[in-house]
């Protein structure tokens, strides 16, 4: 890729006045593109989506933003979680999946804010990660790993173990 992103917290947000931060850096140069400022708590989830035109953030606020990353703009707002995210990534350049802390899981059409699809999996996730190579949805619950194959909302479960404490969880 030609750029990385990264989440910030500014003062500690330990005030009203205080910001999260997303910042995003030109890997070639070096140079940092204009920082991407909207959220009111830590953003703790990006993506950029498959063209890298946008990017997408997640937020312990329990919002999701979609940036222009060159332009510094904040293209959609997204207010759907009671609780924070733990994972955001784009499906298509138009739709993206997030998953919260809560254990629940939702498709989005960011452009018209709409939600497609949501599913409840009644548990806390710790982590999760989405292939776009392998369409799978792997979530690192409080005690168990479980990879959902080609749609999480079919609930079709191919690894579960129940025997572990996962930290964090990511795909290839």
């Amino acid at each position: 890729g030609r750029y990385v992103a990264s989440g910030a917290r500014v003062g500690g947000l330990t005030r009203v006045d205080k910001r999260a931060i997303l910042r995003v850096w030109d890997v070639e140069t070096g140079a940092m593109c204009p920082e991407l400022i909207g959220h009111t708590a830590a953003v703790v989830a990006s993506a950029f989506s498959p063209s890298g035109s946008r990017l997408a953030s997640g937020s312990t606020d329990g919002t999701i933003r979609v940036w222009d990353p060159l332009e510094g703009k904040n293209v959609a707002t997204i207010a759907g979680h009671d609780g924070g995210l733990a994972v955001i990534s784009f499906v298509t350049e138009d739709v993206l999946i997030s998953c919260d802390i809560r254990g629940v899981v939702r498709e989005w059409d960011w452009v018209h804010g709409r939600c497609l699809r949501s599913v409840s999996l009644d548990r806390t996730v710790r982590s999760a990660s989405y292939s776009l190579r392998g369409n799978l949805l792997a979530i690192g619950l409080e005690d168990s790993i479980t990879v959902f194959a080609r749609d999480p909302f079919d609930q079709r479960v191919v690894i579960q173990r129940d025997d572990l404490d996962p930290g964090s969880v990511v795909l290839s």
